[in-house]
């Protein structure tokens, strides 16, 4: 019984870590572009960052 709780916990910190993961890589990938793109195309750099980054875990997922 102990083990079923457990495992259930272990799903949901599993999901914690990588969405905390997600958001670091967000975080990095947007820390080191987002001055470049916005001298470029100021006011869309951000959105476009987040929606890029969207596709591109959306495409990891289907592997």
């Amino acid at each position: 019984m102990w083990a079923a709780l457990g495992w259930g916990r272990l799903a949901a910190i599993s999901l914690g870590i990588n969405g905390f993961a997600a958001g670091a890589l967000l975080v990095m990938l947007t820390d080191s572009m987002i001055p470049d793109a916005e001298k470029k195309a100021p006011g869309r750099a951000g959105l476009e960052t987040v929606l890029g980054f969207a596709a591109a875990m959306s495409l990891s997922l289907l592997q």
